[in-house]
């Protein structure tokens, strides 16, 4: 299982959604080819949506691949995301000591968009 970040802001014009409705719309839309195992949707106060997908496949390429299909098809289809965008979709490593030197855990009270 590998772990792949989404962060997503609204359209200017977009009503502001809830996490809870965007992680219920990202698993609807789901699909078992899909290989999402695991969601956490978090939001700020600006109303953007940093996502945590944890997806069953071979490598971060394909991980990443799979999870950007799954939220570009959640946006189309979903009236809660209409004009949202990606701005980011990519895997991460969440060994407690990466490559990067960049541990696992933030500092609590960290924002999805600083980070």
């Amino acid at each position: 299982m590998l772990a792949v970040l989404i962060r997503m802001i609204p359209a200017p014009d977009a009503e502001k959604a809830r996490s809870g409705v965007v992680e219920e719309v990202v698993w609807a839309t789901a699909e078992p080819q899909d290989g999402l195992e695991h969601l956490t949707v978090v939001d700020d106060a600006e109303g953007r949506f940093g996502l945590m997908a944890f997806m069953s496949a071979v490598d971060k390429v394909r991980a990443t691949t799979q999870a950007r299909k799954l939220i570009d098809r959640a946006v189309r289809r979903a009236g809660a995301l209409r004009g949202w965008s990606v701005v980011e979709c990519s895997a991460v490593d969440l060994s407690r000591e990466s490559s990067s030197g960049v541990g696992l855990i933030a500092p609590q009270g960290t924002r999805i968009f600083d980070m």
